[in-house]
């Protein structure tokens, strides 16, 4: 049973009042020295240490007596209707009853004895200790779950080992999020497109990275916008080039026609150079002739 028990400090041989407590026992007209002499039929003689082991088992003979058969009143404990010689017959020590009343540990009152203090320096209620424990666990708890839920961590002992971990966790999971990537529409290609002004063909680029699993060369693909980007710069560069080799398509087409005419005409066969300014009223010549002659109205 839970109130069979009682506090006992390792320190209670030492105790001032357990000093006080053996020293009257040690009185020789006193209640144990009476005994001694009346059934030894001889004095008593004993140490000091001898008397403050049998006052030591007597104290705790009485309080755990007292604790189970007493009432609590505050931090005292009652025992109604006894009186202090019968505190001899529970530690089975005479004079234990007026000793302990002059170490101070009982008094006598109105309904019986009582033990000033006792739950407050003795012993505890059960149910408070129980109470108290419970309590005590649920604040621990309390304690360890903010200190997970919170990355403030004031007055909290953590190892560099743990910051560590911590850190790299949250890398990890930042870096989780920034790779994970989706393709995008032809819709979202095309509105991109037109909002940078470009001649990219949405419909191409889509099937050109779909058909290579979204690949720009060994690795995945991360921004596809910067991939419009890149196609924008090599369509601006495949037309700058063509300007520079070969002007435009209109001088080419001119360039060939005049060579076809200058070769119709007979002034010479195409070298795949332009033609020179000053053959150029001869050609011109030679290409009314040509035409004259496809309608029948040259003269013979």
């Amino acid at each position: 049973m839970a109130d069979d028990w009682i506090k006992m400090r390792t320190d209670l041989m030492r105790d001032p009042k357990l000093i006080r407590m053996a020293r009257a026992l040690e009185d020789p007209d006193g209640a144990l020295a009476l005994h001694v002499n009346q059934h030894m039929q001889r004095d008593m003689t004993v140490t000091r240490n001898v008397t403050r082991c049998a006052a030591c088992g007597a104290v705790l003979s009485i309080w755990g007596n007292a604790r189970r058969n007493g009432r609590r009143v505050g931090d005292d404990l009652v025992l109604p209707g006894l009186e202090l010689f019968d505190l001899d017959d529970i530690a089975e020590l005479p004079g234990a009853g007026v000793a302990m009343q002059v170490a101070g540990w009982v008094r006598e009152v109105a309904d019986g004895l009582m033990f000033p203090a006792f739950f407050a320096v003795h012993n505890v209620d059960p149910m408070e200790a129980t109470r108290a424990k419970a309590a005590a666990r649920q604040r621990r708890y309390r304690d360890r779950k903010a200190l997970r839920n919170s990355d403030v961590t004031d007055g909290a002992t953590v190892t560099h080992r743990e910051e560590k971990s911590r850190e790299e966790k949250s890398s990890n999971k930042h870096k989780g999020t920034a790779s994970r990537f989706v393709p995008p529409t032809v819709q979202q290609v095309q509105g991109y497109c037109q909002e940078r002004g470009n001649t990219v063909d949405p419909v191409a680029f889509i099937d050109h990275y779909t058909a290579n699993g979204w690949m720009r060369g060994k690795n995945k693909l991360k921004d596809w916008k910067a991939a419009v980007r890149t196609w924008e710069r090599q369509t601006n560069d495949n037309r700058t080039n063509s300007n520079q080799r070969g002007g435009s398509k209109q001088d080419h087409q001119q360039f060939n026609s005049l060579n076809a005419i200058a070769e119709a005409a007979g002034i010479g066969q195409s070298t795949g150079h332009p033609v020179p300014d000053e053959t150029t009223g001869r050609i011109q010549h030679a290409n009314g002739r040509l035409l004259a002659e496809s309608a029948g109205s040259v003269p013979g």
